[in-house]
Formats: C-alpha cells, structure tokens, sequence
C-alpha cells in the first residue's frame, strides 16, 4: 500500500468508527431513514401490515411483530459500505466513491433488512420448533445468517476470499469490544460473540463444499463434451472414407475428391497423410492406403 492508500483507509476506519458511535448514540425517531424505508417496502409486499406507534417503532398487531432500533440494521449498513469500497477500490479512488457506497451500501441494506424480518415472521417460530432452539436463538440465527450471506454475495469475486469474514468480525465483534474497552464496560455478550463466529465459519464451509462440487461437475461436463466431440469427429471422419473407398474410379475420375468445410471439391492425393486411421489388408486382401486426417 502506499502513503495515500493508507491515508484514505485510515480516514473510512475513522468515518467508520465515528458512524459507529453515533448510531449507538441514536434515538429510534432518529434512524427513520432507515426504518419507514423497511416498513413501506415490507407493506408493500402485502404480507405485513405495519402502523407507527410512539417512540418511532413500527408495530404489526396481526403477527406480532414490533420493528425497533434494533431491526435498522445499522452495523450491517456499515459492514456493507466497507464491502463496497473493498469491492470497488482503485488507485485513486476519493469521495465521490465513498459517496457511492453509501448509497449501494442503504439499499443493500434496505433489501437484507426485508429479507430478515420476512424469515422472522414466517419462519421463526418453526425454526425453533424443529431446532429446539430457542426464539431468541432462532431469530440471532437468521439475522447473522442474512447479513453474512448479503455481505459474502456482495463481496464475491473481490478479488480476497477473506473479505466478508473479515470486514464482519470487525464491525460485530472488534468495533463493540473497543468501544467497551473505551467506555469502560465489561466486555460484550459472548453468546451472541459465539452466535457471531460460528454461523460465518459454518456458512464459509458449505459455500466452499458447494462451489468445490459445481466445479468437478464442470470440469467432467468439459472432460465428456471433449470426448464425444472426438468420437463424432472419427466417425464422420471414418464414414467420408468408406463411401470414398467404395466408389468406382474410371479412367476418367482417376484423382480422388471430397468436400471441404466450405463445400469445395479437394483433391484427397493432396491432403498431408498422418497416417491417424487404420492401414492394413482389406476384405479383398489388398492393402488400404492410410487415411488422412481431416480438418
């Protein structure tokens, strides 16, 4: 990295931990950017029906379901802007680029966020039911699930396999550990620590054992397409051969011909022999020129 890179990272970690403070700092009537987004496009979909209540919340009396501060997804929105500017860097980028981010990294958010309360509230309760986990488990569980999987989609082919783990682990876990560190707090909640490193390491072992599968499928789907393509070849090639052997040569028609690719007639005498095709006695018990290589 040089001087100017390490300068333009040094100012986003900085940006990043200052979001960071703010958005904890944040009242819920605050990050109505966020949340009325959610609610509209969640509506929308006609498979809630969420009305405001007092204190900025959103609530579905139906279902059940209260979107709060919480549901924002504001270290996602963070994790997300990290991934677009990893994904999107270049020599020179500056702030026209962060600028860019932030917005892909809202409406990534925006999408994941809808996904996530989807699955909350039509799969929660079965989850926990065939798990025998707990709600609250099962809801930490498709929440880390969601962010994850949005943050590792994003950041595919970013040229770092590392990328999405890493960026992740350092807004969920380093950046609240510093942050108690500097308030003076005790630590942070090691069951949601755990929840935090265990769903990324499972997900990244059955992306890398899917992705690893599809690519021998591949690899034997070019193997056998090779294989096929030579035995038609050697069989159209073999059949051109034996209609031209039995044909009568008069004395007029003493130079042999076939067709070419462009359906000109060439002279078979003059085609280079490779001597590919078999060479041997015949039925009649004469001998068989060796049978050139076609294209």
């Amino acid at each position: 990295m040089t001087n100017d890179s390490l300068k333009r990272w040094g100012t986003v970690l900085l940006l990043a931990f200052s979001f960071k403070a703010a958005y904890s700092a944040a009242a819920t009537e605050q990050l109505q950017w966020l949340l009325w987004p959610l609610v509209e496009l969640l509506n929308a979909t006609g498979l809630f029906d969420f009305a405001p209540v007092a204190g900025g919340e959103w609530l579905d009396a139906g279902r059940g379901l209260i979107v709060v501060k919480a549901c924002a997804g504001g270290n996602f929105l963070l994790a997300s802007w990290l991934g677009w500017l990893w994904r999107w860097r270049t020599p020179s980028w500056g702030p026209s680029l962060a600028l860019r981010a932030l917005v892909a990294a809202w409406l990534t958010t925006l999408l994941a966020n809808a996904v996530r309360i989807v699955l909350i509230g039509y799969g929660q309760d079965d989850l926990a039911r065939l798990s025998g986990w707990s709600g609250s488990d099962s809801h930490r569980l498709i929440g880390i699930g969601v962010y994850f999987g949005a943050l590792l989609l994003q950041l595919r082919r970013s040229g770092s396999v590392f990328a999405a783990p890493v960026i992740y682990l350092g807004v969920t876990l380093l950046v609240p550990l510093l942050n108690a560190w500097l308030s003076g707090r005790n630590g942070i909640d090691m069951a949601h620590a755990l929840w935090s490193v265990g769903v990324p390491l499972v997900a990244l072992g059955a992306a890398r054992l899917i992705f690893h599968r599809s690519g021998k499928k591949r690899c034997l789907y070019r193997l056998n397409t090779r294989h096929f393509r030579h035995v038609f070849q050697r069989m159209r090639r073999d059949a051109i051969f034996d209609n031209l052997e039995q044909r009568p040569v008069g004395p007029a028609d003493s130079t042999r011909k076939t067709p070419d690719a462009h359906g000109q007639n060439q002279d078979l005498d003059a085609i280079p022999r490779h001597h590919c095709a078999r060479a041997g006695g015949g039925l009649d018990g004469r001998d068989h020129l060796a049978r050139p290589c076609l294209p």
